[in-house]
């Protein structure tokens, strides 16, 4: 696996991780995951597309 594909899947799994622990009721040790989370996927998100097999339009 290339380095560059490293940060985005970090960052998919904080989101995912943070959602659940939000919707488990964890909101304060939740939102931390999910704000780093979504600005990783935002940064990488040509990396994570091509992971994820989704074509950009």
């Amino acid at each position: 696996m290339q380095f560059e594909y490293v940060n985005p899947m970090a960052g998919l799994a904080m989101l995912i991780i943070g959602l659940f622990l939000i919707v488990f009721g964890y909101f304060e040790y939740g939102i931390t995951p999910v704000v780093v989370g979504l600005v990783l996927v935002a940064y990488y998100r040509k990396y994570l597309w091509q992971i994820l097999g989704i074509s950009q339009l």
